[in-house]
């Protein structure tokens, strides 16, 4: 229907995306009353119900209404014709009959059907599709919709569903709203835009019926611009297809359609208040009102629930916000320039205030650009300085940057610096290098005018160090100190040091020992505090704790490890108190104790429970995939690293992996996937070679010396051992190879015979008792777990935190579209969340989880 309107002369896809997940969400409400279909043109509404009708054993009654059906007299003939063709004994009743006006004449209606002996033999179910629903205003009709249901509930004759499709929010089915009717009887079902827009493997099936497939970061940009809504996609495939630039001609019969229906239709005071409100992300009744003309302030009601009947504007219940989808909300930001200009500065004004509260950055960003505000641009980028908001994101700042005035770059050089870090962001840390060592070069030329720049460029200077796992001359850092007495604005820079391949390393361009490197991290760190807001907390004690670890000195390590889990938690450092507590469990499973194990497990578990660690998934599903593989239970790995699944990982963020590749290289070892095993070790060299990681250095060395041993090449094995052996023999670093365990102990056999006169035997022999005391403990400890009745914390029984409140939106009645909107992310992401839940607690379906939580006390 909307193809030959808004898709002219463009190719045909050979073949449709099914979408049975949108077929079973109708056939699940089956069971309820009223279902509404809510969204705006384009959203194949009408032909979702088409297709599930047609599959119906039901008798269906479809009326397709128009303005003509608000006459009672025009919508009762429609009524009874609809009715004529699936069920001609209604029909001819309907049409002896007048439009009922009360309920009683509805009543007395029904006693009719039910009395009538052909009605009864040949009615069963009923569904009943009402289809523009928008369109009825008149409100006899609107009652008569409504009280056929309750009506209805008293007789037997027939059992009616009915479906409502709308373009519009349903805000005048009767006196109350429609959820407030059914939802208290679990009768009602609403299917919403965010349910009917495409996930991102529809997308993808749509561009391969057109014989595109379209890379990764394309697929984000085409979900980002059209926020899957079919109509736009389509229109983006079609134009792939042809190699035309028609879509532009396609966006703009869809932008007229926007501003015929839901735009130019409205008072002035409401298309400027929709303009301004474009460069939030949510906003509510305070921020309506303090965008309206003074003179409207006194009808903020009347103005709500103008935009509730919007289909583009979405409103969760929970939250009492409103938000706009994507592609209207494009539509509006493209009109910012025609407010005047003393509104497009009061609006901006407005905007900064809610940073980050409740404004999309990339729409105020773009806001900023369109007006000419380069002055507030640099405020935004201030302000995002300290995230890493992923790494599409970070791209399109980047190229924002690059398109901002040269004359304004070179003036103002904070754009040079956004530019420096948004590619450190992104790991392309030479070019970031590269900025800021041309920057200080330029700001140390007057030092006094740049002080709070020159201080952060030292202060960039300095984290990139500890990224490239380099010394650093902590003069430069005592010069940032000095230049930013109110501290930096970069005060959330430190993920990246722990996220992915743990702290403790030996610098590649100074030889130093252990001893001297610790030292060097305290005097950093001591550094880094004063100018960081709590920033790297308990970093220094996690520094020391790791390499005490890897040198065996268990107790010391301990003391270190626990230091950095207070210490990194009073400021909230999560990655650090995770990563602390990875080495205490670590040193449990050297003592061999299973209580202590299970208790520095359960205290790693409980502070992930009771603290938004969500970000750091990853990190956490690493360090529990090594304890299932000491334990003798690779299966219990996440599956992500079972079957390296690193497509996820690497999504929206920067490829800088090295933990993720080699725990996902040690489990294809466990399952036998040697050829797996063997690309993802060179993957892993590839890493390497970019990046100076020194213990995925020791650790990829040791891979490739277990993969040559089990290819029988013992020359090439013993080489990969002596590189390893290299980097760790001069400090006793023992712990990074005897975590291989028995799997190393054939090669210690070899090296041994081999007798090398660089290896030093001794040495060699200190190696091989540490390593079997090691599998011994690991053997006992295996045996002890198999005996417990119940498993630690780390089986799969366990809920995550963001599970968890998916269970218990969905336990408070929340829909699946309702529960997306609650946390910010798509329905089909809500869809995955619960498919493990039910795995994790063996549950059927939704009933039964929120059913199991509460017997068990999850939620």
């Amino acid at each position: 229907m909307q193809r030959n309107k808004y898709l002219p002369g463009f190719p045909l896809p050979a073949g449709f995306v099914k979408r049975s997940r949108l077929h079973e969400l109708l056939a699940q409400s089956t069971e309820n009353t009223v279902t509404t279909i809510i969204a705006g043109p384009g959203y194949g509404k009408t032909t979702l119900v088409s297709s599930y009708v047609q599959k119906s054993k039901a008798k269906v009654i479809w009326l397709n209404f128009s303005p003509l059906d608000n006459q009672t007299d025009f919508f009762w003939r429609s009524l009874a014709n609809a009715t004529m063709k699936e069920i001609p004994e209604i029909g001819e009743i309907i049409l002896n009959r007048e439009f009922p006006k009360s309920l009683q004449e509805l009543s007395e209606f029904f006693t009719v059907l039910e009395d009538d002996e052909k009605v009864r033999e040949s009615v069963g179910k009923i569904i009943l599709v009402f289809d523009n629903f928008e369109m009825i205003k008149n409100q006899q009709v609107l009652d008569f919709l409504h009280n056929i249901q309750s009506v209805n509930q008293v007789y037997s004759s027939a059992r009616m569903q009915k479906i409502i499709i709308s373009n519009e929010q349903i805000t005048n089915l009767s006196t109350h709203p429609i959820h407030l009717q059914y939802d208290s009887s679990h009768k009602y079902r609403s299917i919403r835009a965010a349910e009917l827009a495409f996930t991102a493997d529809e997308v993808q099936q749509l561009f391969r019926l057109y014989g595109i497939e379209l890379k990764e970061e394309k697929l984000h940009k085409v979900m980002d611009d059209t926020a899957g809504w079919p109509l736009v996609v389509s229109a983006f495939a079609a134009a792939a297809k042809s190699q035309s630039e028609e879509y532009e001609r396609v966006l703009q019969n869809i932008y007229d359609m926007l501003q015929a229906n839901y735009f130019s239709n409205y008072p002035k005071f409401i298309r400027d208040m929709l303009i301004k409100l474009s460069g939030f992300q949510t906003f509510n009744l305070e921020i309506i009102s303090r965008l309206l003309p003074p003179e409207m302030v006194s009808e903020p009601t009347e103005i709500m629930q103008l935009l509730f009947q919007n289909p583009f504007i979405e409103y969760t219940v929970s939250k009492r916000r409103l938000r706009f989808i994507k592609p209207y909300q494009r539509f509006l930001i493209a009109k910012f320039l025609t407010l005047g200009e003393e509104e497009q500065k009061e609006t901006l004004i407005i905007l900064g205030e809610y940073l980050f509260e409740n404004t999309d950055m990339h729409s105020v960003i773009e806001l900023y650009i369109k007006s000419n505000n380069y002055e507030g641009i640099t405020r935004c980028l201030k302000m995002l300085s300290p995230y890493n908001l992923g790494l599409p994101y970070t791209k399109r700042i980047i190229r924002y940057l690059r398109r901002l005035p040269q004359g304004f770059r070179e003036k103002n050089p904070w754009i040079k610096f956004f530019i420096g870090q948004e590619y450190f962001k992104c790991s392309c840390i030479t070019q970031s290098e590269m900025i800021f060592n041309e920057l200080i070069e330029k700001l140390e030329k007057d030092e006094e005018e740049n002080a709070s720049i020159l201080g952060e460029c030292y202060f960039m200077k300095a984290i990139i160090s500890l990224r490239k796992e380099e010394f650093f001359d902590l003069q430069l850092l005592k010069k940032a100190v000095s230049l930013l007495p109110n501290g930096s604005i970069l005060t959330n820079q430190h993920s990246f040091l722990t996220n992915e391949n743990g702290v403790f390393f030996l610098p590649a361009n100074e030889r130093k020992t252990v001893a001297e490197m610790v030292t060097f991290i305290y005097q950093y760190i001591s550094l880094f505090s004063k100018i960081s807001n709590g920033c790297l907390a308990g970093f220094d004690y996690l520094f020391e704790a790791e390499a005490s670890l890897a040198a065996c000195q268990f107790e010391r390590a301990e003391f270190c490890a626990n230091q950095a889990v207070f210490r990194a938690a009073l400021e909230g450092q999560h990655d650090i108190v995770m990563s602390a507590y990875n080495v205490l469990v670590n040193l449990a499973f050297y003592q061999g104790d299973i209580e202590v194990l299970c208790e520095c497990l359960q205290n790693f578990d409980d502070y992930c429970e009771k603290n938004d660690t969500s970000q750091f998934n990853d990190l956490r599903d690493v360090f529990y995939a090594i304890y299932s593989f000491y334990l003798g239970r690779p299966e219990e790995a996440a599956d992500w690293i079972k079957e390296a699944d690193l497509h996820r990982h690497y999504e929206g963020k920067a490829p800088f992996a090295g933990r993720e590749l080699f725990i996902c290289a040690v489990a294809a070892y466990h399952q036998e996937k040697y050829p797996l095993f063997s690309l993802l070790t060179d993957e892993l060299d590839d890493l390497i070679a970019s990046n100076n990681i020194w213990k995925m250095k020791v650790s990829g060395n040791m891979l490739h010396a277990l993969s040559f041993l089990r290819q029988e090449q013992p020359e090439r094995a013993i080489s990969a051992f002596k590189e390893a052996y290299d980097m760790i023999y001069s400090e006793n670093l023992f712990y990074p190879v005897l975590t291989f365990g028995e799997h190393i102990l054939p090669l210690l056999k070899l090296v041994r015979e081999s007798t090398l006169e660089e290896i030093d035997v001794e040495w060699l022999d200190k190696l091989e008792e540490l390593t079997r005391e090691h599998v011994k403990k690991l053997r006992a400890l295996r045996i002890d777990y198999g005996k417990m009745e119940q498993k630690p914390a780390f089986t799969a029984a366990r809920l995550t935190l963001r599970e968890k409140r998916v269970l218990k939106l969905l336990a408070q009645g929340f829909s699946r579209s309702e529960i997306a909107l609650n946390l910010g992310i798509s329905v089909s992401g809500v869809q995955k969340f619960l498919g493990k839940i039910y795995i994790k607690l063996g549950a059927k379906n939704g009933t039964d989880a929120v059913s199991i939580a509460h017997n068990n006390n999850i939620i």
